[in-house]
């Protein structure tokens, strides 16, 4: 790598064809900007001037290392324009959440990303631990969290509640026991034995543990799994955010259950001042879709 200090003075000499003039552009001595010549030179391993007299002219390989140079200090220019800018309508945005809240901030953020062909979206559905190590390590702008994350950089603002649901086929009773939910069997998915034992276990006295549950079907495409509840296959549990994003279109009915449970929702993101432009509107579409949960 050619040293940057001896590249840039080079290239302002190139430039001003004078090393009196470099000396003063560059707040340098003249001896200053011979040295550094030199030092080039021989790490080029190639003469770049022909001096003649008092004056000079680049050799073949000092119009190349002065090409090069000038290149550099165009790209530099660029760069700092470009951080100058706060272009809402590029960059990337990367974001981490569980999956029926990916679905609908997708749905949310649709239009808005047609419209700006400059941003980069990154939106995984992940587990609540891979969000929190990836937001600690600074690889995401936002995440969406069951709980209030508090690290030195990163801020917390809270979005709601998201409650489970207890799914069952149209034609089900209200409040069916457990005997109802045993014959119908569970469509299982990734979270439904974590699921189940929160919403089942504060319900019916009869519950023992998922390994108990009687399955009928595990998916793991979360927008596969109404689908045999509405047929009358099962009964599953899910979070609302879940239910939003894949109700579309199906008939099924939700338990009226005497002891609720829910989930907070916190949107944690990396703490700036100020934040990128480019991520208010996402942060704008995070809030509205945590608003459609109370629906």
């Amino acid at each position: 790598m050619l040293n940057s200090s001896w590249l840039e003075t080079f290239t302002v000499l190139s430039g001003l064809e004078s090393f009196t003039r470099t000396a003063a552009r560059l707040n340098m001595t003249q001896p200053g900007v011979s040295q550094h010549v030199k030092k080039l030179e021989a790490q080029v391993g190639k003469p770049l001037l022909d001096r003649h007299g008092k004056g000079f002219s680049l050799t073949d390989a000092g119009a190349a290392v002065a090409a090069l140079g000038r290149r550099r200090l165009a790209e530099e220019e660029a760069l700092r324009q470009e951080l100058g800018q706060d272009d809402p309508a590029s960059g990337q945005v990367r974001i981490a959440c569980p999956g029926g809240f990916a679905v609908l901030l997708y749905d949310a953020v649709a239009a808005h990303l047609a419209g700006a062909p400059g941003l980069m979206l990154s939106l995984q559905a992940a587990p609540q631990a891979a969000i929190e190590a990836q937001l600690l390590a600074g690889e995401l702008d936002f995440g969406i969290l069951h709980r209030k994350l508090e690290a030195p950089r990163l801020t917390a603002e809270p979005l709601g509640r998201d409650r489970l649901n207890l799914i069952l086929p149209p034609d089900s009773p209200a409040v069916p026991d457990f005997d109802d939910l045993q014959a119908l069997g569970m469509i299982g998915h990734p979270d439904g034995a974590a699921l189940a034992d929160r919403l089942l276990g504060a319900n019916y006295s009869g519950y023992r543990g998922a390994a108990g549950l009687r399955q009928r079907a595990f998916l793991n495409q979360i927008g596969q799994i109404l689908d045999p509840v509405a047929a009358g296959t099962g009964y599953t549990i899910l979070p609302q955010t879940a239910v939003l994003a894949q109700s579309a279109q199906r008939a099924f009915r939700i338990a009226a259950l005497a002891h609720p449970q829910e989930d907070e929702l916190w949107l944690i993101s990396q703490r700036r001042d100020p934040p990128p432009a480019r991520l208010a509107a996402f942060a704008e579409a995070i809030r509205t879709v945590s608003g459609r949960l109370d629906q």
